[in-house]
């Protein structure tokens, strides 16, 4: 500042007295260096205006004032060690704008404002260069102050309504651009809604794809049965890992099965149903992560990113432990192939025709229906349906073109129907015999001449299918439905009763008779009609 007199109003002051010196708001500094304005940088009309606020000559304090120093402005800490530099910051921006412009823009009349003879235009150019430096950096220097405090305010400001919600929401699940969009059931309550209530009979069985489309938001359903299906699931799971959960080959599936899981756990669910799930957005030294919890069983899992070294039989394990949905991942290649990894690859060969058969890579499956999911892995379709009459010449060749032709974005949905003597959700040929849901040619079961209403259901599959958009693999999903038969007859009027009755008759009447023993009729069919009917 010597030496320049266009700036002879300013003065410096080194541990000024700042002690009893009244803040006009906020609080005080206590500088050890500051450059503020001399008396003589004001006329005695001014002086007179700024009396109640700076006192007289020989005042020891007001507000922003001292003996010598008169509103300052800019700030040093020069003896407080190494946070000086912080501090005099701070003092920087709440003496240099926040004190001047409250005062200013507190005054209710205008008159009372101060102002000062700045210099014009003309005066600049005339000045000296080392003049015009100075006016310069005082220039840039009020400039960046005024942006810090912008920011700062801008920064610290709350958000208005629509902002923290859209921010909120945003914050509530990870963005999945690829998938259909999710809707919110903000107001969805698990514990007050009942199972979805099948009834798929017809009067005539025929063996079709029988295929409808699905709205993408109901990939999943929840319901009351909910904290039970899991506590069901994760025993079986515990029981018999070995066979209702399998990865082929880890290098093709697993990046399929890291997507639809990161899909699910990310977004599908905390989005859906807001009020089972949670995402945390958690910062870990590793860098940000996002965790699902479950608020209904209270626990955490990862959703995103899913550490390298996670192996896809634990997402796997961790989907069934979660969803009460049984999931089966194919793709059209065998798993020992290792082209079947390449999307790109796929894309080119359905669209091209000439696709290769579907074949079931991984799997979690804690309610098959009658076969082992683990004799299932690696098999192509028509070898996981052998079983089935009738499929080979009636279904292969469709089911074959549509998994071929399913484009990304388009979701389907089917029902089948079984009567079942057990109300066991794993019935698999590994869990026990008695829990048979289909009859192979050796079987000789006896008829039943009448039925154990205790034990005896109506079974329903509500199955899904799906393309994944960067894998392209499909995902095969389905939840496994039993109605006690009594409470079946309870709920049906005599009409649908007689329908179910017809139905179950029906199923040897249609394109494929043999599904009537496939289904095990001859055991069960007479003696359920009987009991419908009594």
């Amino acid at each position: 500042m010597y030496g320049a007199k266009e700036l002879a109003c300013l003065t410096e002051s080194v541990s000024e007295g700042w002690t009893n010196s009244i803040p006009l708001t906020k609080t005080c500094p206590h500088p050890n260096y500051a450059v503020g304005f001399r008396r003589e940088a004001f006329t005695e009309d001014q002086l007179k205006k700024l009396e109640p606020l700076i006192g007289g000559l020989l005042d020891q304090s007001f507000f922003m004032a001292t003996y010598y120093l008169y509103f300052p402005f800019l700030t040093v800490e020069a003896q407080c060690g190494a946070g000086a530099l912080d501090i005099a910051d701070r003092h920087n921006a709440h003496i240099a704008m926040l004190n001047p412009v409250d005062v200013f823009t507190s005054a209710r009349d205008q008159s009372h404002f101060i102002s000062w003879p700045f210099p014009s235009w003309q005066d600049f150019k005339a000045a000296s260069t080392f003049t015009q430096i100075n006016y310069t950096n005082l220039i840039l220097l009020v400039f960046f102050f005024v942006y810090a405090l912008y920011q700062a305010k801008r920064k610290n400001a709350s958000p208005t309504p629509a902002e923290a919600e859209k921010a909120g929401r945003r914050k509530r699940y990870l963005a999945a651009p690829d998938f259909p969009a999710v809707e919110e059931v903000a107001d969805f309550d698990y514990k007050t809604t009942e199972p979805l209530n099948l009834r798929p009979f017809k009067p005539k069985y025929h063996l079709t794809m029988a295929i409808e489309s699905l709205d993408p938001n109901e990939l999943l359903l929840m319901d009351n049965t909910y904290p039970s299906r899991l506590a069901y699931r994760r025993t079986i799971i515990q029981k018999h890992l070995e066979d209702v959960c399998a990865v082929a080959n880890e290098a093709v599936i697993a990046p399929a099965i890291r997507e639809f899981y990161t899909f699910l756990l990310g977004t599908y669910l905390p989005l859906r149903f807001p009020r089972m799930f949670k995402l945390h957005e958690v910062e870990y030294e590793t860098g940000k992560t996002y965790m699902l919890e479950n608020l209904v069983t209270s626990e955490i899992h990862p959703a995103f990113p899913i550490p390298p070294t996670t192996q896809a039989l634990s997402l796997l394990q961790t989907l069934g432990k979660t969803i009460d949905e049984d999931f089966l991942f194919l793709l059209p290649s065998d798993p020992s192939e290792s082209s079947a990894s390449d999307p790109t690859a796929t894309d080119e060969a359905d669209k091209a025709g000439n696709s290769s058969k579907y074949h079931l890579h991984a799997f979690v499956c804690c309610c098959p229906a009658g076969f082992s999911p683990s004799a299932k892995l690696a098999l192509p379709l028509a070898a996981i349906h052998e079983p089935v009459p009738g499929y080979t010449p009636i279904l292969e060749g469709s089911m074959d073109r549509f998994f071929a032709k399913l484009v990304v974005g388009k979701y389907v949905k089917r029902v089948n129907w079984t009567i079942t003597t057990h109300g066991e959700l794993y019935a698999s040929p590994k869990a026990d015999n008695k829990y048979k849901t289909h009859a192979s040619k050796n079987d000789e079961d006896t008829e039943l001449t009448e039925i154990d209403v205790n034990h005896t259901f109506l079974r329903c599959e509500r199955q899904t299918l799906h393309r994944l958009p960067k894998s392209k693999a499909i995902v095969f999903a389905f939840k496994t439905y039993l109605y006690p038969i009594d409470q079946v007859k309870a709920e049906l009027s005599p009409e649908g009763i007689e329908e179910l009755a017809q139905a179950i008759d029906g199923l040897q009447k249609g394109n494929v008779p043999g599904i009537y023993f496939y289904k095990r009729g001859p055991v069960w069919a007479e003696a359920v009609k009987r009991y419908l009917r009594s």
